[in-house]
C-alpha cells in the first residue's frame, strides 16, 4: 500500500492507494485541517487508524510520497505556517521504516498528470497537442505554484519544480500599471504572486475599494467579522463569494485576477513552448475560469504579440480532480521505490 498527501497551508489530503497494472487506485481517501493537529506525526498516525478501520485490515505500508506547500531539501520540510517538520529519521519511524518521496506540492501536480483520468480536466482551449512537447503546470491558490514535464528519450520524463510564482508582475494595460504601483509601494519588487493568489485576489479588491469609504471585513461560512479568514486563500475566496453576490469592486478584482493569471500563464508556456498541454491547477482556477471568465483567460494568455498565432496553437486545459497532487505522489514513490525505474530518477527520498 502506498501512503500519499497533499499537505497545503492550511488543509490536508491522505490517501491510501495501490497500483494495479500501472495504474492507481484510491482505497481510502481522507481531508483534514490543519490547525487542528498539533504534529505531523499525529495526523497521520490518525489516518492510518483511520484507513484501518475503513479497509477492515491494518495498514502495511510499503511506501510514501508527500507533496508539500513548501521548499524541499535534504533534510526534509519546515511548514513556515505550522511548527511542523517532516522528514529524516522521524518521518521514516513514523511510517515503519518504508521509504518515503518528499515533493514540492506542483513537483507532485506534474507527476500526477499522466494520471489524470480525461473527467478530471476542462478543455478551455485544444489547440494542436504534441505529446513529444514540454508540459507547464502552473496554479493559483494560497500561493502561485509553477512546475514543468519534460519528455525524456526512451518515453522517460523529467520533472522540474520551480518558483516561477516569483517573477516579476508584468502590467499589461493603465489600470494594472496603477495596481503595480500601489504593490510596489507596499512590498518594493512585485512578483506574479503578488497578484495571481488567493492573498493577490483580496489585494486586488481592496485596492479597487473607494478610498475613506467602509472597508468590509473578508470572511468565507467558516469566519465571521471577529473572526476573519486569515489565509490568504480563505479571503480570495470571501472576494469570489462577494462578486457573485453582486458587488461591483469585487467583479472587477476578479476581472484583473483573471487577466493577470492569463498574461502570467502565457508567460511561463512560452518560455518553454508548452506544446505538450498547459495545466491550470489550484484551488482558486475551477471556480473563476469555467464560463465565460475563460474567454477573458484566454485573450491575455494569447496576447503575445508576434506570437499570438503560436500561443492559440497551445492545449489548456483545466484541471478539477483535487486528487492530482496525490496521484503524482504515488507515482514519484512508485517510481522511488524501483518498479521498473530504477532508483536513481527521482533524488528526493528519506
Amino acid at each position: 500500500m502506498i501512503l500519499c498527501g497533499d499537505i497545503g497551508a492550511t488543509k490536508s489530503l491522505f490517501a491510501l492507494a495501490g497500483m494495479r497494472e500501472g495504474v492507481i487506485h484510491f482505497a481510502f481517501v481522507q481531508r483534514y485541517e490543519n490547525r487542528a493537529w498539533p504534529s505531523f506525526a499525529s495526523l497521520v498516525d490518525d489516518f492510518l487508524a483511520a484507513g484501518a478501520a475503513a479497509t477492515g485490515r491494518p495498514v502495511e505500508l510499503a511506501m510514501a510520497g508527500f507533496g508539500i506547500a513548501g521548499p524541499v531539501s535534504a533534510s526534509g520540510v519546515c511548514m513556515t505556517n505550522l511548527d511542523w517538520h517532516i522528514g529524516g529519521d522521524s518521518l521514516r519511524t513514523l511510517l515503519g521504516g518504508a521509504p518515503a518521496c518528499l515533493l514540492n506540492d506542483f513537483e507532485a501536480s506534474a507527476w500526477g498528470i499522466g494520471d489524470l483520468p480525461p473527467e478530471g480536466r476542462l478543455t478551455l482551449q485544444a489547440g494542436e497537442p504534441d505529446t513529444a512537447a514540454p508540459q507547464l503546470v502552473i496554479g493559483a491558490g494560497s500561493g502561485l505554484g509553477v512546475a514543468f514535464r519534460l519528455p525524456g528519450d526512451g518515453g522517460g520524463l523529467r520533472v522540474l519544480p520551480g518558483e516561477g510564482g516569483h517573477v516579476g508582475f508584468a502590467p499589461r494595460d493603465a489600470q494594472q500599471a496603477r495596481l503595480w504601483q500601489h504593490l510596489q509601494r507596499r512590498f518594493g519588487r512585485v512578483s506574479a504572486e503578488h497578484v495571481v493568489s488567493g492573498p493577490g485576489l483580496a489585494r486586488i479588491y481592496e485596492w479597487l475599494l473607494p478610498q475613506g469609504g467602509e472597508r468590509p471585513a473578508l470572511t468565507t461560512p467558516d469566519s465571521s467579522p471577529a473572526r476573519p479568514a486569515g489565509n490568504g486563500a480563505g479571503r480570495g475566496d470571501a472576494v469570489w463569494e462577494r462578486a457573485q453576490a453582486g458587488d461591483p469592486q469585487a467583479r472587477e478584482a476578479v476581472e484583473l485576477f483573471v487577466d493577470a493569471y492569463g498574461a502570467v500563464s502565457g508567460d511561463h508556456a512560452l518560455s518553454v513552448l508548452a506544446r505538450g498541454g498547459v495545466f491550470l491547477t489550484g484551488g482558486i482556477g475551477p471556480r473563476v475560469l469555467p464560463g465565460a471568465a475563460a474567454n477573458r483567460f484566454l485573450a491575455a494568455f494569447r496576447d503575445k504579440g508576434p506570437h499570438m498565432a503560436l500561443m492559440a496553437g497551445l492545449p489548456v486545459y483545466l484541471v478539477t480532480d483535487e486528487r492530482l497532487p496525490l496521484l503524482g505522489a504515488a507515482r514519484a514513490a512508485w517510481r522511488l521505490a524501483g518498479e521498473g525505474y530504477g532508483k536513481g530518477e527521482m533524488g528526493r527520498g528519506e
